[in-house]
């Protein structure tokens, strides 16, 4: 669970901090340092099909992240249509923390806390489902 939440963490949530030049510079990169595609979402988190578009707190667009059948099949430093949750992110520091952390579902869950990181779910049921996954991901930091 650990690893999927970074992975999330990472492909989602490029943050910004001079331009919008630097904001997909550092996208760029660090999607090129990962390999997502196929990876499986684990069974206690409850996405199954969604779209996830991150986004700086201006609104500018950063990156995407698609899962069908509980498993990543797109992310990519553009944002794409039909989005079921926004994730908003403060700076580049806030990825860069979560990175090199020792534990980072603990920290992801620090940002959450501090609103660092913003997860809104775009419809009703998404919001739902987004309030059952932090306690998910709280409780989860602790045995990582």
């Amino acid at each position: 669970m650990k690893k999927i939440i970074l992975i999330l963490v990472v492909t989602l949530l490029f943050a910004f901090s001079v331009s919008a030049q630097s904001l997909q510079d550092e996208c760029e990169i660090t999607i090129g340092m990962y390999d997502f595609a196929g990876q499986k979402i684990p069974r206690l988190m409850p996405y199954k099909n969604e779209v996830f578009n991150a986004y700086d707190f201006k609104g500018n667009p950063i990156a995407h992240l698609v899962i069908k059948n509980k498993e990543i099949i797109s992310y990519g430093c553009d944002v794409v249509e039909d989005a079921t949750y926004k994730v908003s992110i403060r700076s580049v520091d806030t990825i860069k923390n979560i990175q090199d952390a020792k534990s980072p579902m603990k920290e992801f869950n620090k940002k959450l806390k501090t609103k660092e990181i913003q997860v809104k779910g775009v419809k009703l049921t998404k919001k739902l489902k987004w309030a059952f996954t932090k306690p998910v991901v709280k409780i989860g930091s602790w045995f990582s």
